[in-house]
């Protein structure tokens, strides 16, 4: 508190940090739970509309009278003076929210933490799912039995009469509580092409939805940590990320802290342990991955896979990968549509708005079931992916990760989460990617 209190009022004050800020109704009026996805803060932080409105002036270039002054203007005698602010400041503060020396210390802590660790702990343990692996399997033995989808239902399709080279899947990374349900689909139809053919290697592409990646720059953060989860330790295969570090001129492990608390990647390898357990697969190792938004693109009205940085690592990755000389599957753990005022639309989802959501997507996903880059990109380009659709990444990466044969994508089940407290909507689906046995290069 007292080195906030020292600044003076003509210097900018620090801005806020990455954060996630929930609007709830409390006690008959309107309040903001902010909360640090990448879990620095130590807790979570409740404030009312003042602090929020305090909190969305800190963005690093205002001062403490430009601060007030706006405020005054957007509460006519109101009552946020100095003393409001620092009182809000502190609490930021204190909390590890803004970007300033106190959140830098806990920062370089944490991730100096993580680079000594072994392993990637089960962040999401005990609190996502269960910490028990019975409890586990039973959480995932109720989705699978309630799924669409079945092992026995997958086969004899496109994979079993040998139509076709199971190359990926697209699997959610929804809270497994609210979309549980759709998941088994894709790791179904991963069991049924294992019938046919071992996978040894499992790239899975995660979404880095908390930042680590820089446009122009990088677009992938791979990390060398073993994934721990109930059901035991999985193996990652260092080799091909140190292969691909060196293909790209980089290392892609750079940011790698920011798979400590990232759920996308933990989800898909606790399906793939669960499914290789139940069918008696043979054993995997992993690539995980989080590629970064290639939204801003979209808003220029450019294609992602035109860029630099976005072509040459999705490329060293396709090369690593074949190098390694591992059958190998590529796992996309993403969700789709993320409207609502949760994610900045100032509209609550009704069901009408649902409904629309699910026509575009399912319009989405048509071009990538037909493998159309150039529809994929003419539909996002559109709205600069104003629907925050977080598979968009994925989806364009596939095009360079399984170029040089035919490709077609089923869709396998489609859900949506409705969150009654916030009026927002995150839409997802299940899809196997097939390639043509006629163009696709043969297994090793």
């Amino acid at each position: 508190m007292r080195q906030i209190a020292s600044y003076p009022t003509d210097s900018p004050l620090p801005r806020v940090r990455n954060i996630e800020v929930i609007p709830v109704d409390q006690g008959g009026g309107r309040m903001f739970y902010v909360r640090d996805p990448l879990e620095i803060a130590p807790q979570p932080l409740l404030l009312g509309p003042a602090g929020m409105l305090v909190l969305s002036h800190l963005d690093g270039r205002r001062t403490m009278d430009q601060i007030l002054e706006s405020l005054q203007k957007a509460i006519p005698g109101g009552e946020v003076g100095v003393g409001e602010v620092r009182r809000v400041l502190g609490k930021l503060s204190e909390g590890c929210y803004l970007d300033d020396p106190v959140a830098a210390d806990r920062i370089a802590r944490v991730r100096d933490e993580f680079e000594r660790a072994e392993v990637r702990p089960a962040w999401h343990a005990g609190t996502a799912y269960p910490n028990d692996p019975g409890e586990l399997a039973g959480m995932l033995d109720g989705f699978f039995e309630t799924a669409a989808s079945s092992v026995e239902a997958r086969r004899g399709d496109s994979y079993g009469d040998r139509k076709g080279r199971l190359a990926a899947i697209m699997c959610p990374h929804i809270d497994l509580r609210a979309g549980g349900e759709t998941y088994p689909p894709a790791f179904n139809a991963l069991a049924a092409a294992s019938g046919c053919e071992s996978y040894e290697l499992f790239v899975i592409l995660g979404v880095a939805h908390n930042g680590g990646t820089e446009p122009g720059k990088s677009f992938a953060i791979a990390t060398g940590k073993h994934y721990e989860t109930p059901f035991g330790r999985v193996a990652t295969d260092t080799d091909v990320i140190g292969d691909w570090s060196s293909r790209t001129g980089r290392d892609v492990t750079e940011q790698q802290w920011m798979h400590r608390t990232e759920h996308s990647v933990e989800f898909a390898v606790l399906f793939l342990q669960y499914i290789q357990a139940r069918e008696d697969l043979a054993p995997f190792q992993v690539v995980p991955v989080l590629l970064g938004s290639v939204d801003h693109y979209l808003r220029e009205g450019r294609n992602p896979l035109h860029a630099h940085e976005v072509a040459s690592e999705l490329e060293a990755l396709r090369e690593a990968v074949s190098a390694r000389g591992m059958r190998a599957l590529y796992v996309l753990s993403v969700d789709l549509a993320h409207i609502g005022p949760k994610f900045g639309h100032p509209d609550r989802v009704d069901d009408a708005a649902a409904a629309a959501c699910e026509s575009v997507d399912r319009d989405l996903l048509g071009y990538v079931q037909r493998f159309d880059a150039p529809g994929l990109f003419r539909t996002l380009k559109a709205d600069g992916n104003g629907r925050n659709v977080d598979a968009v990444s994925g989806l364009f990466s596939l095009h360079t990760l399984l170029a040089g044969a035919e490709c077609r994508g089923d869709l396998l089940g489609y859900g949506q989460n409705r969150q009654d407290d916030t009026g927002s909507l995150v839409s997802y689906a299940s899809m196997a990617f097939y390639q043509s046995l006629e163009t696709s290069a043969p297994s090793e």
